[in-house]
């Protein structure tokens, strides 16, 4: 069994992203003295204040073999933008099936049928969470989790919650995006509850989190 940490949604926290790894216990260069692998949900971009250079640095640590990450959608919107790494954010995998298939890290939401797909469909569950429009037009994002039918536990973000939000379903599953670039403005995106917004990471085999408070020099003004 391979032992993994697996981080939300960073979207530009840069100064936040390295205090919750060096919290976790990994060197400057990526690596971990227990021999830990690191991964990210996706959404490396946007919002916060230094998306560009985190981008950067999380392209060294997967180009180094330090580290895996799935697309997120930001990312893939910033691909636009930024067509000198826009070939790299494209060649992101929508999913990472590790520890022999245990564990399935997506950016957004998964079901049993998308596992190991990339058509247009495990695209749209992977980056958006299979959105559907409601009766007035608005778009409407099912609770993804209670739903969930497959065998590997799966870790996502995209959906900010006030605390990592375990459910059962399946093989169980987790949303760790805890809106780190949102400050104080975070708000629960199932309840509407308000809070300030923290980065986490889900432990694995261990199935428990870590987290560090915003750091202010992150957050856009």
């Amino acid at each position: 069994m391979a032992d993994y940490d697996v981080v939300g949604d960073v979207h530009g926290c840069l100064h936040t992203l390295r205090r919750l790894l060096a919290e976790l216990g990994y060197h400057q260069d990526g690596s971990h003295p227990d021999g830990r692998r690191l991964a990210l949900v996706g959404d490396l971009v946007n919002r916060g204040a230094h998306s560009e250079e985190t981008f950067i640095f999380v392209m060294r640590l997967v180009g180094s073999g330090r580290a895996s990450v799935a697309r997120g959608n930001q990312d893939l919107e910033w691909a636009g933008t930024h067509p000198d790494l826009g070939r790299w954010i494209t060649s992101m995998p929508l999913q990472l099936l590790v520890d022999e298939g245990r564990l399935l890290i997506v950016h957004a939401a998964a079901t049993a049928s998308i596992i190991g797909r990339t058509d247009a469909e495990a695209e749209r569950w992977c980056l958006h969470g299979n959105p559907t429009a409601g009766p007035d037009g608005s778009e409407h994002r099912p609770d993804w989790q209670a739903t969930y039918d497959g065998a590997p536990f799966v870790v996502a973000g995209h959906s900010v919650v006030r605390h990592p939000r375990f459910r059962e379903a399946g093989g169980g599953s987790v949303i760790i995006d805890t809106g780190a670039s949102h400050g104080a403005n975070a708000r629960d995106r199932f309840t509407g509850e308000p809070f300030e917004g923290y980065l986490s990471a889900f432990r694995w085999p261990e199935r428990t989190t870590l987290s560090v408070p915003t750091d202010r020099r992150d957050l856009a003004s």
